[in-house]
C-alpha cells in the first residue's frame, strides 16, 4: 500500500472527509504523505512519512526525517514516536481501545498534519467456503468469507487473500454493511486460478472506521481507472489535514483453510 499511495500522491488529487481540496499540480507543490494504518492488537505501531514528487517526472519523492510524531487518546494520554530510519517512525506499548478516538500529529520544520481515527468493534471471521465455477476448459473460484455483523451501527471492512503462504497482497476488497446490519455477512472474493487439494488459503478481515473505508474504496477506484481515459480522474479520500494519506486504527482477524 505504501508504494501505491506514494504513486497516487503524484498524479491524483485527494479529498478530505470534510471538504474538497483542489490541488494545483505544478512542479513546486510538494506535500506531506502520511501512511499510518495501525492494527489495534499489535504492540508496535509504525508511521511512514514522505513527500510527493514533481508532477512532471516524479522527482522529489523521499522520506521525511526529524519530524515530531505523536498520538493522543481522548483522555490526553500521548505517545511519542521514534524515528528508526529515514521516514520510518515507531511507537511501542501504547494501547488502542475499542470505541476510543485518537489524534495523530505530525510536525517538521516546514509542515504540519493532523488526523483522527476511532477504533471500531472487531468482526470475527466465521468460516470460508469455496465455489468452483467451470468456464470452458478452465475453472474460476470464488471464495466466500462469512462474518457476523459486530453491531447495529454501520460497519466498514476490507479483506485480503493469501495463497499457499505467499503473503497477503493488494489493498483487498472493501465493503460496508450499511444495508445489512445485525446479520451474517457473505463477502465474495474472486480468485483467478484453480485451487487444489492441500492448498492453503488465508483470509484476513480488517474492521475500520468510515474514513479508512473511504480511503481504500477510492484508492481502489483510482488504481483500477484507465489512465488513457479522458474522463476526470478518481479522487482519493484522505483524513489527513495538512497532508495526504491515511491515519486509521483497525482491528484484524485471520482465518486459514487447508483445502480437502
Amino acid at each position: 500500500m505504501r508504494k501505491l499511495l506514494i504513486l497516487l500522491a503524484i498524479v491524483t488529487s485527494f479529498i478530505s472527509c470534510e471538504e474538497i481540496v483542489d490541488i494545483n499540480l505544478h512542479d513546486g507543490n510538494q506535500r506531506l504523505v502520511v501512511d499510518a494504518e495501525f492494527a489495534a492488537e499489535k504492540n508496535k505501531q509504525t508511521v511512514f512519512l514522505s513527500t510527493t514528487g514533481r508532477y512532471t517526472d516524479g522527482q522529489g519523492i523521499g522520506p521525511v526525517s526529524d519530524a515530531i510524531v505523536t498520538v493522543t487518546d481522548q483522555d490526553g494520554n500521548t505517545g511519542v514516536f521514534s524515528e528508526i530510519e529515514a521516514g520510518k517512525y515507531t511507537l511501542s506499548n501504547y494501547s488502542f481501545i475499542t470505541g476510543n478516538t485518537y489524534s495523530l500529529s505530525v510536525n517538521d520544520e516546514t509542515r504540519s498534519a493532523q488526523a483522527t481515527a476511532t477504533v471500531p468493534e472487531k468482526a470475527i471471521i466465521d468460516s470460508i467456503k469455496l465455489e468452483v465455477i467451470p468456464v470452458g476448459d478452465f475453472t474460476f473460484t470464488i471464495i466466500h468469507m462469512y462474518t457476523m455483523d459486530p453491531g447495529p451501527e454501520a460497519n466498514f471492512f476490507r479483506s485480503r487473500l493469501s495463497y499457499n503462504n505467499h503473503g497477503f497482497y493488494g489493498t483487498g476488497s472493501v465493503f460496508a454493511d450499511v444495508l445489512n446490519t445485525n446479520g451474517l455477512i457473505d463477502v465474495s472474493l474472486p480468485f483467478g486460478g484453480p485451487i487444489f487439494e492441500g492448498d492453503t488459503l488465508a483470509v484476513d478481515l480488517w474492521s475500520m472506521d468510515e474514513a479508512g473505508y473511504q480511503f481504500y474504496r477510492t484508492l481502489n477506484q483510482a488504481a483500477n481507472s484507465d489512465p488513457s481515459s479522458t474522463s476526470s480522474p478518481f479522487n482519493v479520500t484522505s483524513n489527513v489535514h495538512g497532508g495526504l494519506g491515511l491515519f486509521g486504527v483497525s482491528q484484524r482477524d485471520v482465518f486459514t483453510l487447508i483445502v480437502e
